[in-house]
């Protein structure tokens, strides 16, 4: 009342509360010619002249009418946003998104690596039977070299990894889509094959961090070596052999198909899911981000896991594709014919199938549900809120 009273220079609380909405006093509303103004009279005179009061061509009138301790208020905030909104211009869109989802990669792994190292090491050495699943592997590490090893081993070079892999596949999907119309216009064909070409190319942008990550975790067991001493390491075995910086791209084919397959699937999941949880009336925001990353985790798992498998068997044996010999002692004893079946990428394929089958390519599926479920479900929300941060809309 007292605001009202200052701002209005009213001595009764009525007419100042009449005149600071924007209308007058019933006193002072014009009366028709036969009677008194009706009550909807009153009220649609006082909307007219509120809205009018309102209006984007009296601010300045509205804001000159306040005390002054709220014009102090008012100008800051009118300025710290400004002064937000012109910052976020300064940066171009696409680099406000690859910073929006560098930020979200780099949330998860610590939590998961665990995960991810018994996994690894389950597929590597599946004929010990210390290592039959991946819960089984992670107490071998946990009973013999303590939980820093578990936890440790390779989150250095997965933290690279996962930047490098999220921001290339996340944003080219994104820039194309966008070209494309935005995910109404452009088909579910469309977007799947999209996808594909998006998960390769982030593949192939990471699959030096990929491998030796995969070299580190899967000698867990032996010795623990920070991602850079690996590399040193790995690229003075190649040297050896003739070979320089390309054998960190060893593998790449089946590394590009796991890849795709898991960024088609996971990604198709994701939207679909958005759009099936928004018909359902799950507004956009963290809990359809999660419902609908838990969706994308699990499908994506299905997907992926066959490639995973092998590309883990590349990563950790002594292959090369042109088919000539390795240097393990296992494969030296076998007959010529054998060993060259058995370094073609089909050759290797059908030694897995003959040792375990079809559940051979699933090895290591409780590891990598238990990695990648939660995963998809911290990486997208925490990446859709990061957006909105940016200045930039959801996913």
């Amino acid at each position: 009342y007292e605001i009202l009273r200052r701002t209005e220079g009213h001595r009764t609380p009525a007419e100042g509360s009449f005149r600071a909405l924007g209308s007058s006093p019933p006193s002072q509303l014009p009366r028709r010619a036969g009677g008194p103004v009706s009550r909807e009279t009153v009220q649609q005179s006082g909307e007219e002249r509120r809205r009018d009061r309102f209006s984007s061509k009296n601010v300045e009138d509205n804001h000159a009418a306040l005390p002054p301790s709220a014009h102090v208020t008012m100008r800051q905030r009118m300025e710290m946003e400004r002064r937000s909104s012109a910052g976020m211009e300064v940066l171009p869109s696409r680099l406000r998104e690859a910073l929006a989802i560098g930020t979200a990669s780099v949330v998860y792994p610590p939590l998961l690596n665990w995960a991810e190292t018994g996994k690894t090491l389950s597929q590597s050495l599946r004929d010990d039977p210390r290592h039959r699943s991946f819960l089984s592997s992670s107490r071998a590490v946990l009973r013999a070299h303590g939980w820093g090893r578990l936890l440790l081993t390779g989150l250095e070079t997965s933290l690279a990894r996962e930047i490098c892999y999220n921001t290339s596949r996340w944003a080219l999907y994104g820039m194309v889509r966008q070209r494309m119309g935005g995910r109404e216009n452009a088909g579910f064909g469309t977007r799947l094959a999209v996808a594909l070409g998006s998960g390769a190319v982030g593949s192939l942008l990471a699959n030096p961090f990929d491998l030796i990550r995969v070299r580190q975790q899967s000698r867990a067991m032996e010795s623990f070596s920070l991602g850079t001493a690996e590399l040193v390491r790995f690229l003075d075995e190649q040297r050896g052999r003739g070979e320089g910086l390309r054998s960190l791209w060893k593998g790449w084919q089946i590394n590009a198909a796991r890849a795709a397959c898991f960024t088609a699937g996971s990604m198709m999941t994701y939207e679909e899911a958005k759009a099936r949880l928004s018909v359902a009336g799950v507004a956009e925001g963290p809990v359809q981000h999660l419902l609908s990353g838990a969706a994308m985790g699990l499908v994506g798992t299905f997907c992926y896991m066959p490639a995973d498998n092998i590309r883990t068997a590349i990563y950790t044996t002594q292959i090369r594709f042109c088919g000539q010999m390795t240097s393990s002692a296992a494969a030296q004893s076998l007959s010529a014919q054998t060993m060259i079946c058995r370094h073609t990428m089909l050759g290797l394929v059908l030694r897995m199938y003959e040792k375990g089958g079809f559940l051979a390519f699933y090895k290591g599926m409780g590891g990598a549900l238990c990695r990648t479920v939660p995963a998809c479900m911290i990486f997208p929300s925490t990446m859709e809120q990061s957006r909105k941060l940016w200045g930039l809309s959801y996913f």
